[in-house]
């Protein structure tokens, strides 16, 4: 176990978003006791049916949630950004029912859940930063619903580039913007309920009309406004900041 200061800055920088916490409380955050692990893009940072012995921290990259169909299909059901817990519910409730996986190189913090537990329990404000993120990411997920549910392919698609660009720091103050999207057309036909094919013809209608421009995994957003109405898209749900209310 480390306690090196500041290696869970990412992860206090969450909770600060949804929380206030005083110096104590994001100093106690930082020295949780911890181990560092790296994980390669494509390999399974949780699988379905594991029973995990720590909170795991995503620090660095991003990771996908998804659930596997009995026909070998998978529904991707959530995404993983820097600093955010991946199955602090695990603590509480276990085995994993989905899978985690790594979409780009990823760095993680292990921490143990005994650990995990006594902080919340001796920090309320921590508990209730943490209880609030978790409420933020139920929030997300019925969004993902309601955007799979009944928006059509080219709203939903829109819908999702919004979220990447807003939840990857893209900064659209200017009405436009630029920013690294780390999924694939499979993971996005996974993650929206289509067919690869589908969200290729998809994305291309989204390029004709100027919404978008794509080089390699770099999207450029040129009229934030005109992409997030295609997208029926609003970002409280994502509890981002005050600012994206």
């Amino acid at each position: 176990m480390i306690e090196q200061r500041n290696t869970l800055g990412p992860f206090v920088r969450v909770l600060k978003r949804r929380f206030v916490l005083d110096a104590a409380d994001a100093d106690a955050v930082l020295t949780l006791p911890h181990t560092l692990k790296l994980v390669d893009a494509g390999r399974y940072i949780i699988r379905e049916g594991d029973l995990p012995s720590h909170c795991i921290i995503l620090l660095k990259g991003v990771a996908s949630r998804h659930k596997t169909m009995g026909d070998g299909t998978r529904q991707v059901v959530g995404l993983h950004m820097e600093g955010e817990p991946i199955d602090l519910h695990y603590a509480m409730l276990f085995p994993s029912v989905d899978n985690v996986q790594a979409l780009t190189p990823v760095e993680v913090a292990l921490v143990p859940h005994r650990a995990m537990l006594d902080l919340m329990h001796s920090r309320p404000a921590v508990a209730d930063a943490i209880w609030t993120d978790s409420l933020a990411g139920s929030s997300v997920f019925r969004e993902w619903i309601a955007n799979v549910g009944r928006r059509g392919a080219y709203t939903r698609l829109a819908h999702l580039i919004c979220e990447m660009a807003l939840r990857q720091g893209a900064d659209i103050s200017s009405g436009a913007c630029s920013f690294y999207l780390p999924l694939t057309q499979t993971d996005m036909a996974d993650a929206l309920g289509l067919t690869s094919v589908h969200v290729n013809r998809t994305l291309q209608a989204l390029r004709r009309e100027g919404l978008v421009e794509t080089k390699a995994r770099w999207v450029k957003i040129p009229d934030w406004t005109a992409l997030a109405d295609a997208g029926d898209f609003c970002p409280r749900y994502l509890q981002l900041s005050r600012e994206h209310a």
